[in-house]
């Protein structure tokens, strides 16, 4: 009688647990579901133009007209401050502002589809990433959780890309998953160019968030640690030296920057707006954008399903005898930079994303379905069951905002104009600090705003030409002039561009002495006597960019050496996980038919029937308190947490704004606390756009939410305040003589220049 020896599947060839192992479905599902994410960015033209994606489609544009120009890597910004420049492009990573600005280069000639196409791709990858990070340590179904966990969640779906408009931390947060995918394939084995594409993801990482990428790389420190004892030598020095390899690709962006950190001053150009990060908002759930709100309020919340789940897993981690080195790994990073995050660093609200991750792989490790006592039929509807539940409980992501359509133009004189009209610098997302060399006092140049107007930039004013010398404009690129120039006798000319290191000038291509103004910041020129010699500026190199360059020369070199031995001895690599069987792969698949067709019926503009909350839904909990102005502007409602206040609370409070018609003007409001008992004034704020937004911007139909924090301290005097409002007309800078806006009841009766709203708040010891 003869006996059939059983073979297991791990010693089969390689080949043929390939070839028997099946489609990876989850991976395909994934990929699907993320397109519901991203659904907003596909099928919607033109972007918001009340966050922060203005300014990176301006800068976008920017690179592409530098990249016409022959310069493949622009460190500066030449249209910034009416036309001066500043070397914003230097020391803001230029990643995601480069890459769209590649798309728009290459496929699109349009700087914001090539904005809009980043961020698909951003949602995508981040969706593809979690999945691949979180299925090879347990199944393609709990990968499939994970990464739908991750891309509908608040922070990843909702608040970053289209309430902030933060292009380099969507970006950021989908190339983090792939970060962590990349290295732990590299020391569970050595995959065919682990190496390489573990340096690739940490480079594009340190250029495009470089404060995720050192959250990455200590992450990444910690996880090599927890490792240490399973990992191999050779494979725990490969991760280790693709990490440091990445870094040294990236050196001629961040090493720069370090040492050319104090050759400027960082101006704040706008007032800042307050985002903290807060235990309170940590847990509520998202809610939908209100329609009627001109600037949709942030949502710092991980939202209701990474909450539950993550509260789940630790249940099942402390009533489980199995520990699970990967989950608890991930859970405890998470709670520790949550903690860090609200206790050290509550303004540095990105890091809720890297929690978001955290927890999500975390949450979707450490839930083993398989050893839950439910009967199989059951336990395989557990996924499919919580996926509709996380589907559902997003809607707010899926039916995210809809914007105008018609986004305008992104030319040297738009940035121009949007200076003018008060709105900040157009290539800089007003929370940033611009860079500058430049005298606070410095005016705008008319000569050179005409220049602009009749798209000839002239950095060499008409007044500095005299009989003595004579200068005629040869070309001009965003950094570089060329002119023809005659003198009698040395001279010393002002060019109208600011000063920072790298400039540098040549006559006839002999070098000249450069250097800034005392007064304005403004370049100085010494000119020799000339018959008649080319004068050509242009903002060059310094030795340490060189340096960088040569350094990340030398990563790229070793990049190449280890890419191509690790190609030549490639052997077969199998990342083999659990695979969805067709059974679970057909119920996803009409889960997702069907989540496919309520996405296209119900978040379409021009829908006949619609999901979304009434507008002016965000108005339910505050009072009711309806103000005019001798303007356009008026109040319609404020809120309060509390009234009654200790020495150390905070008081927050919103005065909600809108306007009958269009402003045309810039408007800024001031609050104060008015004591009741002897009329002074106290905690008195700077002026501001109300809500962060000018009012030259804002449409009729609309509220804006102005939010506001005073902390009570000690300086106040126990007993009765109320919350005094002035408001002034003032396109950039609130001046003493601003005239100020008289308020009137609804009846027409006056109230005259200063607003107090209506309920008192009382500070006791």
């Amino acid at each position: 009688m003869s006996t059939w020896n059983t073979v297991s599947n791990e010693e089969l060839p390689l080949w043929m647990r390939r070839s028997l192992r099946g489609k990876n479905w989850g991976l395909l599902l994934a990929f699907l579901f993320s397109i519901g994410v991203a659904w907003p960015f596909i099928y919607q033209p033109g972007l918001p133009r009340n966050n922060a994606s203005e300014n990176y489609v301006f800068r976008t544009a920017d690179y592409a007209a530098a990249f016409r120009e022959g310069n493949l890597y622009p460190r500066w910004s030449p249209h910034a401050i009416t036309g001066y420049g500043a070397p914003i492009a230097h020391y803001y990573p230029p990643g995601a502002p480069y890459l769209a600005a590649l798309i728009q280069t290459l496929f699109t000639d349009d700087a914001v589809v090539a904005v809009r196409i980043v961020y698909i791709a951003a949602l995508l990858t981040a969706s593809i990433a979690t999945y691949h990070l979180v299925a090879r340590r347990s199944n393609a179904s709990i990968g499939l959780l994970a990464s739908i966990l991750y891309v509908y969640s608040p922070m990843i779906g909702l608040t970053i890309p289209h309430l902030l408009g933060d292009l380099p931390a969507a970006m950021a947060l989908a190339l983090m998953p792939a970060f962590f995918w990349s290295l732990d394939r590299i020391i569970t084995g050595s995959p065919p160019l682990g190496m390489s594409i573990t340096a690739i993801i940490t480079f594009l990482l340190v250029v495009t968030h470089p404060q995720i990428a050192v959250v990455s790389i200590i992450m990444a420190v910690g996880f090599l640690i927890c490792y240490l004892r399973e990992t191999e030598k050779h494979d725990l020095l490969s991760a280790i030296i693709a990490i440091i390899l990445g870094g040294g690709l990236a050196t001629f962006y961040w090493l720069p920057v370090v040492v050319e950190y104090q050759a400027v001053e960082w101006r704040q150009i706008n007032t800042t707006t307050g985002r903290h990060l807060h235990l309170s908002d940590l847990f509520t759930p998202v809610q939908q954008v209100d329609a009627a709100a001109i600037v949709p309020s942030p949502q710092f919340t991980l939202g209701l399903w990474i909450t539950l789940l993550t509260a789940v897993s630790i249940i099942f981690l402390l009533i489980s005898r199995r520990t699970n080195k990967f989950g608890i790994y991930f859970l405890a990073t998470g709670i520790a930079m949550l903690v860090l995050g609200l206790a050290a660093f509550p303004k540095q609200v990105w890091l809720l994303g890297p929690v978001t991750l955290c927890l999500t792989v975390a949450a979707s490790k450490l839930l083993s379905f398989r050893r839950w006592w439910l009967p199989e039929t059951y336990r395989r509807l557990m996924i499919p069951i919580l996926l509709i539940a996380i589907l559902m409980n997003s809607s707010s992501v899926w039916l995210a905002r809809q914007w105008n359509p018609n986004f305008g133009n992104t030319t040297p004189q738009d940035q121009i104009r949007y200076e003018q009209l008060g709105y900040g610098i157009a290539v800089l997302p007003p929370t940033f600090l611009l860079p500058t060399t430049l005298a606070a006092t410095l005016s705008p140049n008319r000569f050179l705003l005409e220049g602009y107007q009749l798209g000839i930039v002239n950095r060499l004013p008409r007044n500095q030409l005299t009989a003595n010398i004579r200068a005629d404009l040869l070309s001009t690129q965003a950094d570089i002039s060329r002119y023809q120039i005659q003198a009698t006798q040395p001279t010393t000319l002002n060019i109208l561009a600011a000063f920072f290191p790298g400039w540098e000038a040549t006559l006839s291509n002999e070098s000249l002495p450069i250097r800034p103004d005392d007064h304005t910041g403004l370049i100085q020129i010494d000119i020799p006597a000339t018959n008649s010699s080319e004068l050509e500026i242009k903002f060059g190199t310094t030795p340490i960019r060189t340096t960088s360059w040569v350094v990340s020369a030398i990563s790229l070199l070793l990049l190449l050496v280890i890419s191509y031995e690790s190609i030549k001895r490639q052997s077969d690599y199998l990342d083999e996980y659990e695979l969805m069987t067709n059974a679970e792969a057909r119920l996803l698949g009409v889960l997702w038919l069907s989540f496919a067709l309520i996405v296209v019926i119900f978040s379409g503009r021009d829908s006949s029937v619609s999901l979304r909350n009434a507008p002016g839904t965000m108005l339910r909990n505050s009072t009711p308190f309806e103000i005019l102005t001798n303007t356009p502007l008026s109040t319609t409602a404020y809120r309060f947490d509390k009234t009654d206040f200790q020495f150390g609370d905070t008081l927050e409070f919103t005065i909600y704004w809108r306007t009958l018609r269009q402003p045309g003007i810039n408007y800024q409001v001031q609050t104060h606390l008015m004591n009741l008992a002897d009329n002074t004034q106290h905690a008195q704020s700077d002026f501001r756009h109300p809500g962060h937004y000018p009012t030259s911007r804002w449409q009729p139909n609309g509220f804006i939410a102005d939010e506001y924090t005073i902390p009570i301290t000690r300086q106040l005097t126990p007993g009765d305040y109320q919350i005094a409002v002035t408001v002034a007309e003032c396109t950039r800078i609130c001046e003493p003589e601003s005239p100020r806006l008289t308020f009137f009841e609804t009846d027409g009766s006056p109230i005259g220049q200063t607003l107090l709203l209506p309920i008192p708040i009382s500070i006791n010891e």
